[in-house]
């Protein structure tokens, strides 16, 4: 994907992902995923139709956790598009669910540095629009400081908020250093996630993981999720009963592609969810 990408060969991308020959949700040495590449192309137009075609195959994703990804720089792929003056594909980002923080319109963005006021307008109506819908999750939530830490753990960062609710009742606050991550990160300098990939640790599936998954065997159950992304009744069943195992994730070393059944926790929230602290 990323040869593709560096070559402009949008065809190409879109061969990779029909085949489903690689996941999108991989990330290179600097912690940049695809769209910070394109992010990168000197080629606008190029980069572009390229990320047209990976957004147009990959629909059941939510796509917006990894577009807010930030690079070893804390760079979003959004961030590198505003600062390259590539403007429709920051545009593309937006649309998609990326989150304007670190694009300021004011800073830096004058019409000598816009390529029109209408592409500056378009843009501050998306980040506009982005704001007033967190504005309007936030005021969902309940108001309660003594029976809720926080009222959203993710700050905003997620489709839906997620609430802590304190049921210790003692005032209990979230650490100062806590910061929420959409994805799963992998530590390159933790002995115990460092080194090569091992690909006996990944399933060589080919029908998206639906029957015999071997991500799942610890787990005791096939299948795991059902279509919704929730645990399926037989998992509810054993997980109640204390026999349900260990839940893993098909992650980069597997065969599958980015729709298998087994990809759950990595698409970002779909439903509503609340911690409990006790």
């Amino acid at each position: 994907m990323s040869m593709a990408a560096g070559d402009s060969d949008p065809e190409g991308v879109e061969v990779i992902m029909q085949t489903n020959m690689v996941n999108i949700c991989e990330l290179n040495a600097r912690h940049e995923t695809i769209w910070h590449l394109l992010a990168r192309s000197r080629n606008a137009a190029t980069s572009l139709e390229m990320a047209k075609v990976i957004l147009s195959t990959s629909e059941h994703m939510s796509t917006s956790a990894y577009l807010d990804l930030q690079n070893i720089d804390g760079e979003t792929a959004a961030q590198i598009a505003f600062q390259a003056g590539n403007w429709e594909l920051v545009r593309l980002y937006l649309e998609n669910g990326a989150s304007p923080e670190g694009i300021e319109l004011s800073s830096g963005s004058s019409s000598s540095n816009m390529k029109s006021l209408a592409a500056r307008d378009a843009m501050g109506g998306l980040i506009e629009r982005h704001l007033q819908a967190e504005l309007k999750l936030r005021r969902m939530m309940p108001a309660d400081p003594v029976r809720y830490i926080t009222r959203d753990l993710s700050a905003g960062r997620e489709r839906y908020p997620i609430s802590v609710e304190n049921c210790m009742g003692d005032g209990a606050e979230l650490d100062a250093d806590f910061e929420y991550s959409r994805v799963v990160l992998r530590r390159d300098d933790d002995a115990a996630f460092g080194g090569r990939v091992d690909f006996s640790l990944g399933c060589r599936c080919a029908d998206e993981c639906r029957t015999n998954c071997a991500c799942n065997t610890s787990a005791n159950c096939t299948p795991l999720y059902d279509g919704g992304g929730r645990l399926s009744e037989k998992a509810c069943e054993l997980a109640r009963s204390n026999e349900l195992g260990i839940v893993s994730e098909c992650n980069s070393a597997c065969w599958c592609g980015p729709g298998c059944a087994s990809r759950v926790a990595q698409l970002g929230i779909r439903q509503r969810l609340q911690v409990t602290s006790l």
